[in-house]
């Protein structure tokens, strides 16, 4: 959980179908995509999201590194709207506030506009049951003006309890 909530809030400070135009893919090689038909510019510029190692592994440490522009200052009363589904079952749908949650990211509000780059180390837990978990992170200013909407599409493989050596 850490991981998706790490991602949601380190794109929105900057800012699933089985075919993805490549206009949608946010750059950098992570799995991030803008939502569907939606690039936002007015409030944040994505530039790139990188994520290292390039395929998460449980028990694993994961490295983010997001480079942007945010063009209007993240104030107080920020929300993030935050979907995370494991297949079809919906495992955690709720409302975030986002300054709550940007010391997570060593960030504090309000977010002043400008070039940022953000770089945060998590650790991923040892046992992530198998599966493919699919996040979408909807985010809004504190008066509900549209930030940005990512999601992700990020599968875990061979790391059911049963794989691990106790």
């Amino acid at each position: 959980m850490r991981f998706f909530t790490a991602v949601a809030l380190l794109s929105a400070s900057l800012a699933s179908a089985a075919v993805v135009a490549e206009d949608h893919k946010v750059p950098g090689g992570s799995p991030l995509l803008f939502c569907d038909g939606y690039i936002p510019r007015d409030f944040v510029d994505i530039k790139s999201v990188k994520l290292t190692p390039t395929n998460p592994e449980a028990g694993k440490n994961l490295t983010i590194e997001a480079r942007g522009t945010v063009h209007k200052d993240i104030r107080k009363g920020a929300y993030v709207r935050l979907e995370v589904k494991w297949g079809l079952i919906t495992l955690l749908r709720t409302v975030q506030d986002l300054c709550e949650q940007t010391s997570n990211i060593d960030l504090e509000c309000p977010i002043k506009a400008g070039d940022m780059t953000l770089k945060k180390t998590v650790q991923l837990p040892k046992a992530i049951p198998d599966g493919t978990y699919n996040v979408l992170a909807d985010v809004y200013s504190e008066d509900d003006q549209h930030i940005t909407c990512l999601t992700a599409s990020v599968s875990f493989h061979g790391n059911s309890l049963f794989n691990l050596e106790l």
